[in-house]
């Protein structure tokens, strides 16, 4: 009987984990890009919600939130991505989906729900992060 509870605690712990490295663990090589350094051939995938994401302009954005993404990936017209996200989970999340689609993310933006009109974000050199102060 502690064989079989030994066994279930650590499949839970392995699959826990797993969720855990899939959302929070900060995926290496895409890097801090503003939006408006991004070349033409380049799309802007802004995967918050619609009623959040209208308000940035931009000629080569698409909006597909994030929990639209599985059923929506094949509608995205470039191979080259720049993800804007509300929040780094999203944007670990995204990332790591896009690249197992065979999408080439070159990097990401985080636009949180503060002032749009002043666009700051700052380099955390410890997570190599970028975000909006």
């Amino acid at each position: 009987m502690n064989t079989i509870l030994g066994i279930l605690i650590l499949i839970s712990f392995m699959i826990l984990s797993a969720q855990l490295y899939q959302r929070y663990f900060p995926v290496y090589g895409v890097k801090c890009i503003h939006p408006e350094k991004v070349s033409k051939d380049t799309i802007l995938l802004d995967i918050r919600d619609y009623n959040v994401a209208y308000k940035l302009e931009a000629a080569s954005k698409e909006n597909i939130p994030l929990p639209y993404l599985k059923r929506f990936s094949d509608e995205i017209k470039g191979k080259k991505i720049v993800v804007i996200s509300s929040d780094l989970a999203g944007k670990n999340l995204c990332v790591r989906y896009l690249r197992k689609k065979g999408f080439d993310v070159r990097g990401y933006y985080i636009l949180g729900e503060s002032d749009k009109s002043k666009v700051l974000h700052f380099l955390n050199p410890r997570r190599r992060e970028c975000r909006e102060i």
